[in-house]
């Protein structure tokens, strides 16, 4: 997991989203219970989605 965040923001659905690298065209996947969506660039976490704050938290 990479150690620098350049961006956060938090949506008025209560998700959260974290950028650690900025990529024209990200490739999401989900995890398996569906909460967070981890972002890709090749093989690197570029950013991740925590969908539902409330409810992981």
């Amino acid at each position: 997991m990479p150690r620098k965040v350049i961006a956060l923001d938090y949506g008025k659905r209560g998700d959260l989203y974290i950028r650690f690298k900025y990529v024209d065209k990200p490739i999401g996947e989900p995890t398996e219970d569906g909460f967070v969506i981890f972002f890709y660039d090749d093989k690197d976490i570029v950013a991740l989605e925590v969908l539902d704050l409330k409810e992981v938290v």
